[in-house]
């Protein structure tokens, strides 16, 4: 008799479990926390900032190659 009652308990164990976890699959976003207007407007702020230093550096590499070119070092 006390098999069947282990038996009865660990199944609906795993029901629960199974009931849990497909709730859980079931909404990705509930695990995933929301950003604020303010952090995401921070977000894309830092995004352009750093796209505009790579620019910049670009820019940099680019004025140095056509000097050199006009100087006729290369």
């Amino acid at each position: 008799m006390a098999n069947t009652k282990n038996t009865i308990r660990v199944t609906r164990t795993s029901q629960n479990q199974s009931q849990s976890t497909a709730a859980a699959q079931a909404d990705p976003a509930q695990d995933q926390p929301t950003m604020t207007a303010s952090e995401n407007l921070a977000q894309r702020q830092d995004c352009m900032e750093e796209t505009l230093v790579n620019l910049q550096q670009v820019t940099n590499q680019i004025n140095d190659t056509l000097r050199r070119l006009a100087e006729g070092q290369m």
